[in-house]
């Protein structure tokens, strides 16, 4: 049985929590009794269509906004249909995606109103979804279409919101140019506030599975930390220092402690002060937690939405599943920086011959101009000119002292053989 063409008003999907049973028995009847228009239900089901009729006088409220959802999410533009159950998240072209239904009652307010924008957040902390409406005038339309939901947190009432978003107009190219050009900032505040024991456990799951793929030497790695322990650096992180047999040309440090060194790097030094050097420079960036800032920058958008919800274990589960981003994330140069003058003062402080550090950046750019591939450590770790004289400027009037200790440590390393143990 076919529908007259004019009741064909509009069609859509049905939604899954709708029975159709009813709505087909009322067309039924309707069609089979000649009934009109006014006879048939708002929403009439046939051929697994329903076919939606207009109330007299109704009016859908339509908003437009940005969609996020997953670990590195992308802005995708949006239309937001207000229903009496929720809201409809329908996907503007190109981007062909199904409807997303909100039911009310598992829509979150905004935590942190007064921002120029209204994001409000769906579902449980380990599958968050996310809207965020630009236009100021959305939180009343949402209040009008819903005036018993809280769509931001402590705050009711249209007389607030009609002030807020005068204030909004008024701000709202400075917001939009922070929240592109300060997602950085924000990232690493996120980062900074974090407890330092929340960063260790974080550290030690992302070293599993990060170590877990690698193939470590664990004779080496005992002299590494033995070379380390000669350092004499105090800290509150545990450090632990992984040799891996890879001939990529790279030494990365992870959150919480743990510093990997590939064979290909290691074999390019040629003495402890070069190794001194490098392992100063990575331990700077676990002390400076470069690595935990680094990685807050590469997935931005989602760990600063989650930041701002307090959702700290889904923004650990996140950022574990990421752990292979790791070996790959690219300091800023202010980090280079940092972690230079860091190095620096720790080498000064024990007499340890700068010149090691100007070595390793000397190799690194030699490499680097071989015509060759780029070492993964440039990539990383980028080595510009004026890093390597900022090495020589604080290595004047240096007078350094030969430590037999790391000298011992690393003609270890170099061996073919090493002893099993650094005692041995």
């Amino acid at each position: 049985m076919k529908l007259p063409e004019w009741t064909r008003i509009a069609v859509a999907e049905v939604p899954s929590a709708l029975d159709p049973a009813p709505f087909l028995q009322a067309v039924r009847e309707a069609v089979s009794t000649g009934g009109g228009m006014e006879k048939l239900p708002y929403h009439c089901l046939q051929d697994n269509l329903i076919y939606m009729i207009p109330e007299q006088g109704e009016k859908q409220i339509s908003l437009r906004a940005k969609y996020y959802r997953g670990p590195q999410p992308k802005a995708v533009e949006v239309e937001v249909i207000c229903l009496s159950e929720g809201l409809e998240i329908r996907f503007l072209p190109p981007n062909a995606l199904e409807k997303r239904i909100w039911p009310l009652k598992g829509i979150h307010p905004d935590e942190h109103p007064g921002d120029g924008k209204l994001i409000i957040a769906y579902g449980a902390a380990a599958e968050r979804e996310y809207l965020e409406f630009d236009d100021v005038n959305a939180i009343e339309q949402l209040g009008r279409s819903h005036p018993s939901m809280q769509w931001q947190k402590g705050i009711r009432g249209r007389r607030v919101w009609l002030a807020l978003s005068l204030l909004a107009v008024l701000t709202m190219l400075v917001l939009s140019f922070a929240y592109f050009a300060g997602l950085p900032r924000l990232a690493d505040a996120a980062a900074a506030a974090v407890p330092m024991e929340w960063e260790m456990d974080l550290g030690r799951q992302i070293s599993e599975k990060t170590l877990s793929g690698l193939s470590i030497d664990e004779t080496r790695s005992r002299w590494l930390d033995t070379f380390f322990a000669h350092l004499q650096i105090p800290s509150d992180y545990p450090i632990r220092l992984y040799f891996a047999r890879d001939s990529v040309v790279n030494a990365f440090a992870m959150p919480g402690g743990t510093i990997v060194i590939y064979k290909g790097l290691f074999d390019r030094l040629h003495g402890p002060e070069a190794l001194a050097g490098l392992v100063a420079h990575e331990f700077a960036h676990v002390e400076k937690r470069h690595s935990l800032k680094s990685l807050f920058r590469s997935l931005g958008g989602f760990l600063v939405l989650s930041a701002v919800f307090g959702d700290l274990t889904g923004l650990a589960g996140v950022l574990v599943e990421n752990a292979n981003t790791i070996q790959n994330l690219s300091y800023s140069r202010h980090f280079e920086r940092e972690a230079d003058a860091r190095a620096a003062e720790l080498l000064l402080a024990r007499n340890i011959d700068l010149a090691g550090m100007q070595e390793l950046f000397e190799v690194l750019i030699a490499e680097g101009n071989r015509g060759l591939e780029v070492p993964e450590f440039l990539r990383t770790h980028p080595v510009t000119q004026d890093r390597l004289e900022f090495t020589k400027l604080k290595a004047l009037n240096q007078k350094p002292v030969r430590n037999e200790h790391l000298a011992t440590a690393f003609d270890s390393l170099r061996r073919d053989n090493p002893p099993m143990n650094p005692a041995d």
